[in-house]
């Protein structure tokens, strides 16, 4: 098996975990040779975890993400989120001393799921829930007492579903801002505070999908009302008979947008760019 290792959130974790800040703000940090052996067992751990591994690829995110040029807003909430001080130091010894890989123009993540992709024994490593909608072997370092798990394709475009309508507020991405009373009630469901859709709804509406082709119906739909209430609530709009085609499309247009800012990559074009997630036909 081939390990791929997300490291962008062992550089963050281990980094704070390494320092303090007082009441003043004056931080301290433990030294450096302390901070890259914590590093290093963490890595070590993975690998004593999953001996029968043969290689091992550590991942790290670099400049620019396509990500951004789809909304400007992704990750905006991280704008003011302070680095770990030592962030630069661990990411040259994961560089220098594991031969991580950085990735350029994509995330680390979207790295590990493309090497899932093409490699049936490649283990994806990671904490970070997201990489869920990728079908393969998946580890989590923080709850080693899973072990190694498979997720099927169904799992997988199942999370992926889930997000869509969930959104994730730690990448800024909204999701379905909006779940009618008439969904709540087709799907049983008891209604949120302010129509807002978290986890226990998102799974109420996917549950019993027998089909991937059913979710993304199902979730277009929410869309499909959630784009009607914003019209409504527009006082400049005027929402008449005949709108409705106009109303879907605008519920697609936003449903790819979403869709695209939590897919992880599975492929890049010829000119080495992500290829986007697409509506299903």
């Amino acid at each position: 098996m081939h390990l791929h290792i997300d490291s962008d959130s062992m550089v963050y974790a281990v980094g704070f975990v390494c320092q303090d800040k007082d009441e003043e703000g004056n931080i301290t940090v433990e030294p450096i040779e302390k901070v890259l052996h914590s590093v290093k067992m963490q890595i070590k751990s993975v690998l004593k975890a999953l001996p029968y591994h043969k290689e091992v690829t550590v991942h790290l995110t670099g400049k620019d993400n396509f990500r951004l040029s789809l909304d400007p807003d992704y990750k905006a909430n991280r704008k003011d989120f302070e680095k770990p001080v030592l962030y630069d130091v661990i990411r040259t010894y994961l560089i220098e001393q594991w031969d991580a890989v950085v990735s350029e123009g994509y995330e680390a993540d979207d790295a590990c799921a493309m090497a899932a992709h093409v490699d049936e024994e490649a283990v994806i490593v990671s904490k970070d829930k997201d990489l869920l909608t990728v079908p393969g072997w998946h580890y989590n370092p923080n709850k080693p007492k899973e072990g190694l798990k498979w997720v099927t394709e169904e799992e997988a475009a199942l999370f992926f579903y889930k997000q869509c309508l969930m959104g994730d507020s730690v990448d800024n991405i909204k999701g379905v801002e909006y779940i009618s009373d008439r969904l709540f009630k087709k799907w049983k469901l008891r209604r949120t505070r302010d129509n807002t859709c978290g986890v226990a709804t998102a799974e109420g509406i996917l549950e019993g999908c027998s089909s991937v082709e059913e979710m993304y119906d199902r979730v277009l739909e929410c869309y499909i009302d959630a784009e009607q209430h914003r019209l409504e609530g527009c006082q400049t709009v005027d929402v008449k008979d005949g709108w409705e085609g106009l109303v879907e499309e605008a519920a697609k247009e936003n449903l790819l947008l979403q869709g695209r800012l939590l897919h992880m990559t599975r492929e890049l074009d010829e000119e080495g760019k992500p290829v986007l997630w697409e509506l299903p036909k």
